[in-house]
């Protein structure tokens, strides 16, 4: 097994999630705003799914390093600033998608544009492709998309369902 990678950019370190860090993802997270914005995050987040969620991409990293979430920290302040990650598409596993949140006190601050280079250059050392994704009512998550060496790619953009409403959603990626 190989030990979870750190990384560092100017303002941010890039770490693996501890149980310890639960309480504060948890708080970060109350926002309903977190589940309608994401494919996977339950309204309300409660402590047990941050337990849970810290558990599971543990595990994962720690058995088949397939995927790999990072605890984004403030590199001053230590404070949690939110989440990124990369998860190896079930269908293929030389395919990763891409995902972050930010907790609202840190939104608009250029963290998650500065923290996706460094999450995608290790991720492309592990994977072919690299693709993520935004819904068509979060245009600031399109735009940090755009910032980065991503690209916009139409076989990645599909209409889906998310809480009964059939919505846009539009991919971006980058290959190796």
């Amino acid at each position: 097994m190989t030990n979870f990678p750190n990384l560092q950019t100017e303002r941010l370190r890039l770490s693996q999630f501890t149980p310890q860090d639960a309480q504060a993802v948890s708080e970060a997270l109350q926002d309903e705003v977190f589940s309608k914005n994401t494919q996977s995050i339950p309204h309300p987040y409660t402590l047990q799914d941050a337990e849970r969620f810290i558990e599971q991409v543990n595990q994962s990293f720690a058995t088949n390093q397939l995927t790999t979430v990072f605890k984004i920290t403030c590199a001053t302040t230590n404070e949690l600033v939110g989440a990124i990650g990369i998860h190896a598409d079930k269908d293929n596993e030389k395919t990763a998608e891409l995902g972050y949140w930010i907790a609202k006190p840190f939104w608009n601050k250029g963290y998650i544009t500065e923290a996706i280079e460094p999450v995608l250059n290790y991720g492309l050392q592990q994977f072919e492709i690299i693709h993520a994704s935004f819904f068509e009512y979060n245009p600031a998550s399109g735009r940090v998309l755009e910032k980065s060496s991503l690209q916009q790619d139409e076989s990645y953009s599909k209409i889906v369902t998310k809480n009964g409403e059939q919505v846009q959603l539009f991919g971006y990626s980058i290959s190796r």
